[in-house]
């Protein structure tokens, strides 16, 4: 029953408040899909072994899921806004746990064009 505000670990979406018109654009969208994804659903949380529970602004830092069950059994959002585009690996120091996971899903993504690795969407 407690609201609070998190960023998703591992992963580094485009700014929407930026002064570059493309980064913008897949700011938005990935804001977009977020909401679509997300917006009014429950949503189960993991912190990181590796990370702190908290950045420097008092965001949570954490793994996000719609099934309870995430932590062992299906992908994490945090994958699906890397894998379709929506956002870059983000590498801490240390490393969080998926880190070499995200990069592998990164680089499909960049491969199949998708989202910000296309650079036809926000023409």
């Amino acid at each position: 029953g407690k609201e609070d505000i998190v960023r998703f670990l591992a992963v580094n979406t485009p700014e929407v408040r930026n002064t570059n018109a493309v980064e913008i654009c897949h700011g938005k969208n990935s804001t977009l899909f977020t909401k679509e994804n997300l917006e009014n659903k429950n949503i189960f949380i993991w912190g990181d072994r590796t990370q702190p529970k908290r950045d420097k602004y008092n965001r949570l830092l954490a793994y996000v899921s719609l099934e309870p069950n995430s932590n062992t059994n299906s992908p994490f959002f945090n994958d699906q806004l890397i894998s379709t585009g929506n956002a870059k690996v983000y590498r801490a120091d240390p490393p969080a746990d998926k880190y070499y996971k995200y990069l592998e899903l990164q680089k499909t993504a960049q491969q199949q064009k998708l989202g910000m690795w296309n650079n036809e969407v926000c023409k």
